[in-house]
């Protein structure tokens, strides 16, 4: 199954763990994943956690801080990638 995980931002906090967690998990399982995070990579502990998903070897994606270019880049990445699901933890 394809799965587009999207979050605010990869940087220190609750969701972020638990969202590059659960991609990890999900990939051992088989899964094809992409993280998508509007706001990009903001500190030590998001460098970090893309280094995580780069180990795990799922893809990361980052927005432009938050811009309206950000949101067309997430609809390009959802008609190239075309998951079967779309996991938000906004």
């Amino acid at each position: 199954m394809k799965i587009l995980m999207l979050i605010n931002s990869l940087s220190a906090g609750g969701a972020e763990v638990f969202t590059v967690s659960l991609a990890v998990q999900l990939k051992k399982m088989g899964h094809d994943l992409l993280v998508y995070s509007y706001a990009g990579i903001l500190d030590a502990k998001g460098r970090i956690l893309q280094q995580e998903l780069q180990e795990a070897g799922i893809n990361h994606l980052s927005g432009v801080k938050m811009s309206f270019a950000a949101i067309w880049q997430l609809g390009k990445a959802i008609q190239t990638f075309k998951p079967d699901i779309i996991h938000t933890h906004l």
